[in-house]
């Protein structure tokens, strides 16, 4: 499977207020006519940890210094194997390490247990250096996350979001300070023209992401 991954996409992550470039996430780039929504749901968890650890050793051999953004599913990060890995991986100067729980929907069904195990592991991560996001956040989810009592240090919505409101000729402001709720830094994702680039910055958001801005492309092989 991680042979289909022909390289790194650094996307930028833009302050809203100055299109100041301030870190990047890190994306995989996928060979040509590969489903690439599927080919990530079909990744072993196993997988997932060496494709994870290789990105962050070729961006480190590159010598990037802005933050980085690294995508993590809540199955590895409440395993204290892949949160080990990952800690003992990422040490010293790398304390520029954003990491965004990339299916944090499914915190909506954890039990009491899990959540609870999921707020030490913050904690833990916290204490180490690292900053939590939560991605994809969507419009009704604050209704579950009042309840968790956690607070992230960013959130980034859902690209479609934007899409949805834009449409439909509604401000984003209402699900931008639902997400302040939760968190003070809120990021809007799928900014792709400078009309969408105005609209996010009505909404109170201080940062976006999109394919407005162009990525860097590092080609390397994973195995």
């Amino acid at each position: 499977m991680l042979k289909k991954i022909s390289g790194i996409r650094l996307q930028p992550i833009v302050q809203l207020t100055n299109d100041k470039i301030i870190g990047y996430e890190i994306l995989s780039k996928i060979k040509f006519n590969t489903n690439v929504e599927g080919f990530f749901h079909a990744l072993t968890e196993r997988n997932y940890e060496i494709l994870l650890l290789k990105q962050l050793d070729v961006i480190r051999e590159s010598g990037v210094k802005k933050k980085l953004f690294v995508n993590i599913p809540l199955a590895i990060l409440l395993k204290k194997r892949g949160l080990e890995l990952f800690l003992y991986q990422c040490t010293g100067q790398e304390k520029n390490i954003n990491v965004e729980i990339q299916d944090a929907f499914l915190m909506e069904k954890m039990t009491s247990l899990q959540m609870l195990k999921l707020k030490k592991i913050i904690s833990i991560m916290r204490v180490k250096g690292y900053s939590i996001w939560f991605d994809d956040y969507r419009d009704g989810m604050d209704k579950w996350l009042d309840t968790s009592q956690i607070i992230f240090d960013g959130i980034k919505t859902d690209y479609r979001e934007l899409r949805r409101w834009k449409k439909n000729s509604l401000t984003m402001k209402p699900l931008i300070d639902k997400a302040k709720k939760f968190s003070k830094s809120v990021l809007i994702e799928g900014i792709e023209t400078e009309s969408d680039w105005l609209y996010a910055c009505d909404s109170g958001a201080d940062l976006g992401q999109g394919f407005m801005w162009p990525e860097d492309v590092i080609l390397t092989t994973i195995v």
